[in-house]
């Protein structure tokens, strides 16, 4: 079975996720979709694609496509879905899932109803550092995981040379829904918290696909630009976390384009456990020079480097891809699911609460954004 995708949007991440298609032996892309003409017609040409659409009702009609990869703004991204399962194709859903529960609770009946694979694209779990993270914390490395600490700090400097180069190769152009609330969901709580929430549930956990869910949150956080600000929370099957987004809007972070780098935030995972620590050094950016992942082992006293690790953060977005394309083709269930995508929004709709009341809030009583 070759898995025949139509990719519904053209903006920065289908930069990244073409490569996947791309570069997978069951896979083709057979169409592209996007209102901006210009940009469409520049993706398909980078792609070698000679269909095109500018509606994806349209799209969804042919019957060559048996897939289609969604990468819209958010508020689109639960009509697109359940459009897709009711046509039968096979969906893969860029994160966030959707802007409520109801939203998400549709989706997944579409799915469910239609019998087609959704798969929620979360990258961060396909990120090689953090994977190898997982792996120590299953091999009982720390023990068990009680602590786990995230941090994100922002410069506006822009992004690496190669990549607005690469963009302006490709088409793409900036993307002014994310400014509008209504549409993205607002800035980082929504759009980049996610990723921190479905990191920290899975790696808190110690059995494989189990996920530690999060059981109520407190935050602190600036709402006009949902940074700076930090975000705690408590786990149900034991542990506390904390997420700190940073904003230093003065800073051109120019260190990071010696390691190689796709802008200016730098990302750290650190999860400390019964037995150890481990740090996860970077994920989208290369900011530290420090090796991708480091392992102390409080019962030995040493600490355990390991560098040759694939740490190319749109790597992730490839390999997430090609995890998609081996479960349509051989009927596996997706690493990362609807449910997980629906946990994690649900995350953030109390994060946003919890930071309007100044108040703990439980997780799964908050059921959409507050805009």
């Amino acid at each position: 079975m070759k898995v025949k995708v139509g990719i519904v949007g053209t903006g920065i991440h289908s930069y990244f996720q073409a490569r996947g298609w791309l570069t997978h032996p069951n896979a083709e892309i057979v169409a592209g979709c996007d209102v901006d003409e210009w940009k469409l017609e520049q993706k398909a040409k980078a792609w070698g694609v000679k269909k095109t659409y500018t509606s994806y009702d349209e799209l969804l009609k042919d019957p060559e496509i048996n897939a289609v990869d969604i990468i819209l703004p958010h508020y689109l991204h639960a009509d697109c879905a359940i459009k897709a399962a009711e046509a039968g194709k096979h969906v893969l859903l860029q994160k966030p899932m959707a802007m409520s529960t109801k939203e998400c609770d549709a989706i997944i009946s579409a799915v469910k109803k239609a019998g087609i694979k959704l798969m929620y694209l979360e990258n961060y779990m396909f990120y090689p550092p953090i994977e190898k993270a997982k792996e120590l914390i299953l091999k009982g490395e720390i023990g068990m995981p009680n602590i786990i600490r995230i941090e994100s700090n922002y410069g506006f400097g822009g992004v690496s040379k190669d990549l607005i180069e690469g963009q302006a190769r490709e088409g793409i152009g900036s993307s002014p829904w994310r400014v509008d609330k209504k549409q993205s969901g607002g800035t980082w709580i929504f759009d980049d918290g996610v990723h921190h929430f479905a990191v920290a549930r899975w790696l808190m956990s110690t059995e494989e696909k189990k996920r530690n869910e999060i059981k109520s949150v407190f935050a602190f956080i600036n709402l006009e630009k949902e940074r700076p600000g930090v975000i705690v929370w408590e786990h149900f099957d034991g542990g506390y976390g904390n997420l700190s987004y940073s904003d230093q809007a003065d800073v051109d972070i120019k260190l990071l384009e010696a390691h190689g780098s796709y802008g200016t935030l730098h990302e750290g995972f650190h999860v400390i456990g019964t037995k150890g620590i481990i740090w996860v050094t970077r994920c989208t950016e290369r900011m530290l020079g420090e090796p991708p992942v480091i392992l102390y082992d409080a019962e030995e006293g040493k600490r355990v480097t390991f560098e040759d690790i694939n740490d190319d953060w749109s790597d992730s977005q490839v390999r997430a891809v090609h995890h998609f394309i081996d479960c349509v083709v051989n009927d596996k269930e997706p690493k990362t699911t609807t449910e997980d995508g629906k946990k994690c929004a649900q995350v953030a709709y109390a994060v946003h609460k919890s930071a309007r009341e100044g108040k703990a809030i439980e997780v799964g009583t908050v059921h959409k954004l507050p805009f």
